[in-house]
């Protein structure tokens, strides 16, 4: 005899939800790996394109990027050559590690329940699921990031020397990932003293070795950071604050929007019993960094709210909103709330498509429709390209060249040029000095990354040609990728 759907959810509820979770996992992690790298992922190749005993002078000369990553990527370079599924492999298996972790916070320190729950909230919450993905540095900082935040609970639990020094190394790892995850650290202290059960004077002794092996760890950073802190107005872009992507990563409309509607499909007498708040507390507290970000971008006039930077306060996000899905019940509607969640996130993130593209910037099929031969004029809305001296020094344009060498790596300074990132007068009278070459050129194809500044050169670029005698033939659209194809 069958049994309803409604009982055999109540009986088999936790599988089910893990199984959504891994579909959930199949389809925003795994089917994305094959898509075309995006601008800043082709930046990371570059780097790692380089000897090894090269990559940390080019590191150097682009601070923005993670020298550590980059190291790992060469590796990853060096089985199959530029790939995109192997160069994102390492960000995958930082999703997976990062997944597997938030599990053992919930289990050891709640139940088996809890860590299943926070597991798929990291599956579902849409700013950690792009970078699952991205060959970037940011899966595995969060995953280290992650790592410390469970030894310090172990090391609150135990109150062991050597589980403070281990925290004080995965802090340090998820620092060289990227900086910002060093934002929870005071936090994190705060947390410990307060909720330190053992002698004082224990904690005062095991903090203070901590941190000088904290500090010693992260001392090779200081020359990156210094340079990266000097050619900060160089490299900031001049998007507005967007403070609706703080609320956005605070309350992720798609998944609670899902959660809501499944609750309210549960036909059930629903409780809510906050019995256990201590990783509600812990949660609110590793969501300052997020909002520190927020007052450094306003006072500052610095574009910090994007969501990568915002991920060092992922995990607080996921333990304040894991916490209160425990609180609901019975057990089976808060499995079926955030089923609901899980897949309402699943569907949507990424788009509609059966394989998401979280960047939409489809630099392949741009490049490599465009011929070698011809005379190339590429934006990348890259911040560097404001330096109009750079455009053309050899030491600088095959970094700023990246998504283009990387698909076509037989493109030269001789029939490619850079287009400046901002509109000014300046950088159109440079432009003009470009076009002005242009005098036995037959064919030319404009790449545009249809960002910042890419629409006004776009318009600007078509007038000027159209003036010199070329016709548009051909004009394509990847994603935010505009290719347009000139001929006289």
């Amino acid at each position: 005899m069958k049994l309803p759907i409604a009982l055999f959810w109540r009986q088999r509820s936790l599988f089910i939800l893990a199984t959504l979770g891994l579909l959930a996992a199949v389809r925003l992690w795994i089917l994305p790996l094959g898509n075309s790298f995006w601008l800043d992922e082709s930046l990371v190749v570059s780097i790692a394109k380089n000897q090894i005993a090269d990559i940390g002078a080019a590191a150097y000369q682009a601070p923005s990027q993670s020298t550590l990553f980059c190291y790992v990527q060469w590796v990853m370079l060096q089985f199959a050559g530029v790939n995109e599924i192997l160069t994102r492999l390492p960000s995958l298996l930082g999703a997976a590690g990062s997944a597997y972790v938030l599990y053992r916070i919930g289990a050891e320190f709640v139940n088996c329940e809890a860590g299943l729950i926070y597991a798929v909230l990291f599956v579902a919450f849409p700013q950690t699921t792009a970078e699952a993905s991205n060959a970037r540095p940011y899966a595995l900082g969060l995953f280290f990031h992650l790592l410390a935040l469970l030894t310090l609970l172990r090391w609150r639990r135990d109150g062991r020397q050597r589980t403070a020094i281990v925290f004080a190394v995965y802090t340090a790892l998820s620092a060289y990932f990227h900086l910002f995850f060093l934002l929870a650290v005071p936090l994190e202290a705060g947390y410990l003293a307060w909720k330190w059960p053992h002698a004082r004077r224990r904690l005062f002794e095991q903090a203070a070795w901590a941190g000088l092996v904290l500090l010693g760890c992260v001392l090779p950073l200081t020359p990156q950071t210094s340079r990266l802190m000097s050619m900060r107005r160089i490299l900031e872009f001049p998007s507005p604050d967007d403070w609706f992507e703080l609320v956005r990563f605070f309350f992720p409309i798609g998944l609670l929007a899902g959660c809501f509607l499944a609750w309210l499909l549960a036909f059930a007498p629903k409780t809510f019993d906050m019995k256990e708040r201590d990783h509600l507390t812990l949660g609110f507290l590793l969501m300052v960094p997020a909002l520190a970000l927020a007052g450094a971008s306003e006072f500052w006039h610095l574009n910090l709210l994007v969501p990568r930077y915002l991920l060092c306060s992922a995990p607080g996000v996921i333990l304040v909103w894991g916490s209160c899905l425990r609180a609901l019940g019975p057990p089976w509607v808060r499995r079926m709330t955030l089923a609901g969640g899980l897949v309402s996130s699943a569907a949507f993130a990424g788009g509609l498509a059966f394989v998401p593209d979280f960047q939409h910037e489809d630099w392949r099929s741009a490049v490599r429709n465009a011929h070698p031969s011809d005379r190339m004029l590429v934006y990348n809305g890259l911040a560097e390209t404001r330096q109009l001296e750079w455009l053309t020094d050899s030491q600088h344009w095959d970094y700023l060249m990246a998504p283009v060498l990387v698909y076509q790596p037989g493109v030269t300074q001789a029939n490619a040029s850079l287009v400046p990132f901002e509109f000014t007068p300046e950088d159109r009278e440079y432009m003009d000095r470009i076009l002005s070459g242009f005098t036995t050129e037959k064919n030319v194809n404009v790449i545009m990354r249809v960002k910042f500044s890419g629409l006004a050169w776009l318009i600007w670029l078509d007038q000027h040609l159209n003036r010199m005698g070329f016709r548009r033939t051909r004009v394509s659209s990847y994603g935010r990728m505009e290719l347009w194809a000139y001929q006289r």
